[in-house]
């Protein structure tokens, strides 16, 4: 791993290639303050399927003008430490940026902020996967060109340019403008479908020892 921030820590970087990471190039961990990429490039990082190329579980994180590329596995993940108790969800602010290429483009599993003029280009598996938010948590979309994701479906991915988790999720914690282009209208998941196709998931995982 090139950058781990933690307890209280914070980061910048500017203009920086990370390439050919083992496991995750960048990561801000439970506790964390905040992280800044800059004109930065990841690709060729992570490790398919439990290692993102970024990892944010905590604090305030801004991406602009990055590039996320070719990466094995997933380009950016952004979800609570659920072993932590009584922290506050991450922000995130990701503008101008690129993902293009890596196995998952952007998976967002709690936490809120804005997804700004980004380009989610040709990703394996979704281009972006919305999990279940809470009432506090609000993401939105605007400006962002998502498409021909979703060219390598599996058991534990549906395939496509967006795809909400469940129905509740997108009324109350999702926001999509008018302004976004997709090559596939992004999908949403009744609540049951959702449930199910989580536990393909985990049963998925098990079978693979990462539960």
């Amino acid at each position: 791993m090139a950058v781990e921030v933690r307890e209280m820590g914070s980061a910048v970087l500017e203009d920086c290639l990370l390439d050919r990471c083992d496991v995750q190039a960048v990561a801000i961990y439970a506790g964390g303050k905040s992280l800044q990429l800059l004109r930065c490039i990841i690709r060729h990082c992570g490790r398919f399927p439990n290692a993102s190329a970024i990892l944010v579980q905590s604090g305030s994180t801004i991406l602009r003008q990055c590039t996320i590329e070719d990466n094995p596995a997933d380009g950016i993940i952004v979800q609570e430490d659920v072993g932590q108790k009584d922290q506050l969800p991450p922000k995130i602010i990701i503008q101008d940026c690129i993902l293009k290429k890596n196995s998952l483009g952007m998976g967002v599993h709690t936490g809120g902020g804005l997804l700004l003029n980004n380009k989610v280009l040709g990703n394996a598996r979704t281009g972006i996967f919305v999990r279940c938010l809470t009432l506090r948590e609000k993401l939105v979309f605007r400006g962002n060109t998502v498409r021909d994701n979703g060219s390598c479906q599996s058991a534990m991915s549906m395939g496509g340019d967006m795809i909400v988790g469940n129905q509740s999720t997108r009324l109350n914690q999702v926001q999509i403008d008018a302004d976004n282009d997709f090559s596939v209208a992004p999908a949403v998941l009744p609540d049951d479908m959702y449930a199910a196709a989580m536990g393909m998931c985990v049963d998925g995982l098990s079978r693979l020892g990462l539960k």
